[in-house]
């Protein structure tokens, strides 16, 4: 059983990250691409951009992922008094 929630808890902190972290890859080697490209050297503009996409991401996407939290969590809250029971 323990390991079942533990699996789960992996499970949804993949998913709360994916979005965010998978936005940042893809940003980041567009951005780098263009750099080079364009023989660019700030190391401001891809930080800005980054933060940028991220703060768009979470906005978008907090609602779902405070969503997967609180229905996490509640289930923890639920079973917690039959935690240290044995059948």
């Amino acid at each position: 059983m323990l390991v079942y929630y533990i699996n789960q808890s992996l499970w949804i902190t993949l998913l709360i990250l994916a979005p965010v972290v998978g936005v940042t890859i893809a940003l980041g080697l567009i951005i780098g691409f263009l750099q080079a490209i364009f023989q660019l050297q700030d190391q401001a503009l891809p930080f800005g951009i980054k933060l940028l996409a991220v703060s768009l991401v979470l906005f978008a996407l907090g609602s779902w992922q405070s969503g997967l939290l609180i229905n996490f969590m509640d289930t923890m809250l639920n079973i917690l008094p039959t935690a240290g029971k044995t059948t």
